[in-house]
């Protein structure tokens, strides 16, 4: 059977569950926010654009910021798509009969590889009347946009392939996403980071790591960004958009072909796998026996179904995992140990009225430090504020990054159910909808544990060094507490709702970046009314939240705080309103997290399509016998 079984697959399901429909209006719908931000951008600078250079320009900032928007959701979206692809064939038990019939490997992996180029293509086709569009109103040259157009296109293929070659190995499709989003960022940053920061931190092995660095930076859009805003310059833009394609050309054609040679080994492989497992379990019993289920089966499934197997893609996973939170650690100490030092001489409270803000960034300052092997200066009475700093920024950025994390586990709660087949026996059970979904939730985040342990220990460590103040303490896990209960609840409902996990996914993850993005704002475009407009959005209300002594001090004395002011937010009156309007975002988010969760137990049966008990008759069944039962659906 040819591979285009695959491709009349995808165009059959999709166009039944309008997810052609839906992508164009997700693209139409981009394009929009994306023009209409920089028409916001160039309105609040007053920049020029009534001549003919102003013109240009504006048409210039509008076509690249698209580009960047469409780059950025191609590393999103097609992981999401193309990664499950072969590894949830292989959850629901039908990829060892698909591949016992005649279609071989390679109809299996050029299916799955055109069906994602398929989905992609048409979102893509859906932006080709607005770049049109642009490319006259803005006197964009034809030829930048059709390098672009091929820059994109060669982008998705060679992500694309690589989540067909991971899928094809990986063994479920939980691990394959994962691997995948992984590996591409990997794929992204490292060579970036290998160019810039190792001649600098490591001098002794830059010989070695930055020639492959650089040869990977050729193959990555992220280092044709960076050329063109000449941070690596890689000369002109021409030549090196072609040889990024080049390597992805030879690049996908190796993913696609090693996935195709492995896909049958890799099978055979879990196959054996899994029976080595349940062998090693039994020796695990000996020694770390399971927890009783008790009275809540789905939960306990949850939370002791998916302990580690001993597989190297776990272990790897795991060192990963370790060398983040120990890069993270030494960085947090860094700032700690003279934090703790100012607490020892000065002890809890408000530092020195006198001083000032900090010019450079303290992360700055701790590379520049680290770069020239000179100690990182320090005012007196400072430790404790660029530590305070340090932790509003990482505490932004991880949160945003935990906050995706619960919302896509808790979307794909009740998906992957359905995917394994095990969907249809939960709901025949006594269970009822609160216990299912309560369980969900509570796995979601449990499953996500560790990201929020390392967000809670990097607060704790601010509290103890006096960096952040206890109400601050106390606002930010309130904060972080509404935002995940919300994603949570907005994730478990969508799964419920939605057909597949690719649906469930969209409908959570898109709303919630853009949601996320809006804490952006007030930094871009600085002002009371972005600080107040930004309020409700959850990793802004986090960064916020972290008041220190001097910020509590400066509130009690009518004054503005100063760590407000990057954001526009310099006066008393400023401040209050920005601190009303989050206080009413994260009661706004409480509450949506307690209306979602009784919506979703409410409509329980009606989305799984269970028969109930209509009221008239449980009232008969408790008051008195019933003759005549009658079942309502």
């Amino acid at each position: 059977m040819p591979f285009g079984l695959f491709l009349k697959r995808e165009l059959t399901v999709s166009t039944r569950r309008g997810t052609v429909f839906s992508d164009r209006r997700a693209a139409a719908s981009m394009a929009a926010e994306v023009i209409g931000g920089c028409f916001a951008v160039w309105y609040w600078w007053d920049w020029d654009r009534e001549s003919v250079a102003g013109a240009a320009s504006f048409g210039f900032t509008m076509f690249g910021a698209l580009v960047l928007a469409e780059l950025t959701l191609v590393l999103a979206v097609i992981p999401m798509t193309a990664a499950p692809s072969i590894a949830l064939e292989r959850d629901k038990k039908s990829l060892d009969s698909l591949l016992a019939t005649r279609v071989s490997a390679a109809d299996v992996v050029l299916g799955a590889l055109g069906a994602t180029l398929l989905r992609y293509g048409n979102r893509l086709l859906a932006l080709a009347p607005i770049v049109v569009l642009i490319m006259f109103l803005g006197g964009i040259d034809p030829r930048l946009a059709a390098l672009a157009f091929a820059g994109l296109v060669s982008t998705a293929i060679v992500t694309a392939s690589l989540s067909v070659a991971i899928s094809a190995g990986a063994r479920t499709s939980r691990h394959a996403v994962s691997y995948t989003v992984s590996l591409a960022m990997a794929w992204m940053y490292l060579p970036l980071l290998g160019v810039m920061a190792v001649p600098r931190l490591w001098p002794a092995v830059a010989p070695w790591i930055v020639p492959v660095a650089v040869r990977m930076l050729d193959g990555s859009p992220v280092g044709v960004v960076m050329s063109l805003a000449g941070v690596t310059p890689r000369g002109p833009l021409v030549p090196s958009v072609l040889k990024m394609i080049a390597i992805h050309a030879i690049a996908s054609v190796a993913l696609v072909a090693w996935a195709i040679v492995r896909l049958r080994p890799a099978s055979r492989t879990i196959h054996d796998l899994e029976g080595r497992e349940a062998f090693f379990r039994s020796l695990r019993a000996r020694w770390r026996p399971w927890p009783a289920c008790g009275d809540d089966p789905v939960l306990w499934h949850e939370m002791h179904s998916a302990r580690a197997s001993g597989d190297p893609s776990d272990l790897l996973a795991r060192l990963v995992n370790v060398g983040l939170i120990g890069a993270l650690a030494y960085v947090m100490w860094l700032f700690a140990a003279p934090a703790f030092t100012e607490l020892f001489q000065r002890g809890y409270g408000p530092g020195p009225a006198d001083a000032a803000f900090p010019e450079l960034n303290p992360l700055a300052r701790m590379l520049v430090a680290k770069a020239s092997r000179f100690p990182m200066i320090v005012t007196p009475g400072q430790a404790r504020l660029d530590f305070n700093i340090v932790l509003r920024q990482s505490t932004g950025l991880l949160g945003f990054v935990y906050l995706l994390m619960l919302a896509g586990t808790a979307a794909e709660s009740v998906t992957n159910e359905r995917d394994r087949d095990t969907w249809l026996g939960l709901i025949t059970t006594p269970l009822t909808g609160w216990e299912i979904l309560r369980a969900k939730m509570l796995g979601s985040i449990w499953k996500t544990r560790v990201m929020g342990y390392v967000i809670l220990s990097i607060w704790t460590l601010g509290l103890l060094t006096g960096a952040v103040h206890p109400l601050g303490f106390a606002a930010v896990v309130v904060a972080s507490g509404a935002a995940g209960g919300f994603v949570t609840a907005l994730g478990v409902s969508m799964s419920l709702w939605s057909k597949d996990r690719a649906q469930a996914s969209g409908r959570v993850i898109g709303p919630l970046v853009l949601s996320f993005c809006l804490g952006a704002v007030p930094f871009l475009l600085p002002g009371p009314v972005s600080g107040v407009a930004a309020a409700g959005s959850p990793p802004f209300q986090l960064w916020s939240a972290l008041f220190s002594y001097d910020d509590v001090r400066d509130l009690l004395h009518a004054r503005g705080v100063s760590q407000f002011a990057v954001a526009g937010v310099r006066s008393a009156t400023a401040t209050w309103l920005m601190l009303a309007a989050w206080l009413i975002g994260v009661t706004a988010q409480a509450v949506a997290a307690v209306l979602l969760t009784r919506a979703a137990v409410r409509g329980f049966d009606a989305a799984v399509d269970r028969p109930v008990r209509s009221r008239d008759v449980v009232r008969q069944v408790e008051t008195g016998p019933c003759s005549r039962p009658a079942i309502a659906t």
